[in-house]
């Protein structure tokens, strides 16, 4: 079975809010790494993706 789920115009504009609220969460949370934190950050979190993809088949 599949279920095709729509949001309505104010759910969009909702989700629109939420959206832009998550984004500057996240950019006040990493804004104080340096650039080579953020790639170290980002290079165990695809690594973390990777393994966690392994355990799932």
């Amino acid at each position: 079975r599949a279920f095709c789920v729509t949001l309505t115009r104010a759910g969009q504009a909702r989700f629109a809010e939420m959206a832009e609220a998550h984004e500057a969460w996240v950019a006040e949370c990493l804004g104080g790494l340096s650039d080579s934190e953020y790639d170290h950050m980002m290079r165990a979190l695809r690594q973390i993706k990777l393994e966690v993809g392994e355990v799932e088949r």
